[in-house]
């Protein structure tokens, strides 16, 4: 959300048949909501026409505001009794679990679109605070994370930090 805001051209530079989804924090707090509402709208405005939520709880709102939700990593669709679950609620499409195998995804009977997540370095955990502050200090996770010579990531405690905490990664890409 905050990345589209800062660079608003993304919005209008697109072709007209280009859809652009935003994401949703993983977290977000009862007084962040007012502001969160208010970037959504904006964003509406321009164009954005979805958002991807990790969180069942964030799916009203964005509905609220006339959102449509496609459902991210975190709502953890390990079966086909979620994707209907998430269906009911209106949702566009989900993300399969990303514990869950190629053939088991392939098993899955498919109420909505069903993506996945193919390669990265995968999200272990959300944290209230910064894991590298915590220990030294001070926050260096954007230095801790970029790549060295090869292009490989060195700091598995490094993390997009933000005001919803801090979300370290897997060393290695999946």
């Amino acid at each position: 959300v905050s990345e589209l805001l800062r660079r608003r051209e993304l919005l209008t530079d697109l072709p007209p048949e280009t859809e652009l989804c935003a994401l949703l924090p993983r977290i977000i707090r009862d007084s962040e909501r007012p502001d969160l509402e208010r970037c959504l709208r904006v964003l509406l405005a321009n164009g954005v026409k979805s958002v991807l939520c990790g969180n069942i709880g964030h799916a009203a709102m964005a509905k609220a505001l006339d959102l449509q939700v496609r459902g991210d990593f975190g709502l953890n669709c390990f079966n086909s009794y979620s994707l209907d679950v998430l269906r009911q609620a209106g949702f566009l499409s989900a993300t399969a679990s990303f514990e869950l195998r190629i053939s088991q995804i392939r098993d899955l009977k498919k109420p909505l679109p069903v993506e996945l997540i193919a390669y990265g370095r995968l999200p272990l955990m959300v944290t209230e605070n910064c894991i590298i502050k915590n220990r030294t200090g001070s926050c260096s996770c954007r230095e801790a994370c970029d790549p060295g010579s090869d292009g490989q990531a060195r700091n598995q405690a490094c993390g997009s930090c933000s005001r919803s905490g801090n979300a370290p990664r897997n060393p290695g890409p999946c």
